[in-house]
């Protein structure tokens, strides 16, 4: 399962050129990687755990 939020709006959609932050692990970004470039562009990919890291910070700031 990848956890994916989309940023940008719908003339980007209709450009192919949206933004995924993408955060899971790296064998099923890599299934996925074609269906998200068909959608937008890669131009950054960080090996982050955005759900694990996130999850980190909420529980921090309880």
């Amino acid at each position: 399962m990848l956890d994916a939020p989309v940023s940008r709006g719908v003339v980007a959609a209709e450009a192919g050129s949206l933004t995924f932050m993408v955060g899971g692990s790296e064998d099923v970004y890599l299934a996925a990687k074609s269906l998200l470039l068909s959608m937008g562009k890669e131009e950054l990919q960080e090996a982050i755990d955005f759900i694990s890291l996130f999850g980190f910070l909420n529980l921090k700031g309880a």
